[in-house]
């Protein structure tokens, strides 16, 4: 299983794993080797908490000279919100920094292409839904702080991925 997460070494690509063990330090406290490794797991490429340390190491200019980069505790706020408001069963987002210092995830789910902006500092989302075949478009505002806005978005992903298994023509 170990190997897999190294399949694409040569693509380009990169592969993450999570190992869990027990590892020594040095004088200075640092992080040495391992003593045993006790877990390897490979992580999903669109990991939120692994896509938002990335984005973590975002510094002001990243875009062309401009872009703010997102605050590191508003990043580690919000993945740790992410982590325990957003419904398991749902598709992750792609997720990307905003030139306003924020973050953009964005789900593909069939006709619908979905896009959740971060406000950090408000700790709201502006969700869009638009379907790409009919033009259809739905907004929210979503309250991040607390339960209901997120709840309020994972019915919203729900509906979406329900209505594209409901129209998909079952097959024999």
């Amino acid at each position: 299983m170990t190997l897999g997460a190294f399949a694409n070494y040569n693509t380009g690509h990169d592969e993450y794993v999570l190992i869990q063990g027990i590892v020594r330090k040095d004088r200075n406290n640092r992080l040495g080797r391992f003593e045993s490794i006790e877990h390897v797991t490979p992580l999903d490429p669109l990991d939120v908490t692994l896509r938002l340390d990335e984005l973590a190491k975002l510094e002001d200019g990243w875009l062309d000279g401009k872009g703010k980069a997102p605050a590191k505790e508003k990043l580690e706020w919000i993945a740790a919100t992410f982590e325990s408001s957003f419904d398991t069963g749902l598709s992750l987002p792609h997720l990307y920094p905003t030139a306003e210092g924020g973050v953009q995830a964005e789900w593909s789910l069939n006709d619908w292409e979905v896009s959740l902006d971060i406000d950090l500092e408000k700790r709201e989302g502006s969700y869009q839904a638009l379907n790409v075949k009919d033009g259809t478009c739905k907004e929210l505002i979503l309250p991040l702080e607390d339960r209901e806005g997120w709840s309020r978005l994972n019915e919203a992903l729900r509906q979406l991925e329900i209505e594209n298994v409901e129209e998909r023509p079952s097959e024999l």
